[in-house]
């Protein structure tokens, strides 16, 4: 009766007290049911969670590996730079020393 949505039913006041157990019961068969329910619904999030967490742990490592390799590329190419600021100021400093042998 408590599942259809009933309230009231209609006895001899002999069994008042058989329907009244007789409802309890269903009412503790129901909590039990819904308890595990939930406990299926949380394991169920649960799983999902850790699912979640496993792919962005992916997707960052991911992330971290293309980071780690621009960076190289980077620090190659401020390297090169360097190289070259180098060479740069060493033929300047040769002009600079020529020019003041000959005075």
């Amino acid at each position: 009766c408590h599942k259809i949505g009933l309230d009231y039913v209609s006895c001899s006041p002999f069994r008042v007290p058989i329907a009244r157990l007789a409802a309890a019961q269903a009412a503790i068969a129901e909590e039990g049911t819904v308890k595990g329910q939930v406990k299926k619904a949380v394991a169920k999030a649960e799983k999902k969670a850790k699912k979640v967490a496993k792919k962005a742990e992916k997707k960052a490592k991911k992330v971290a590996k293309k980071a780690k390799a621009s960076a190289k590329k980077v620090v190659k190419k401020a390297k090169a730079s360097a190289k070259k600021a180098k060479a740069s100021a060493k033929k300047t400093i040769k002009k600079v020393v020529k020019k003041a042998k000959k005075k």
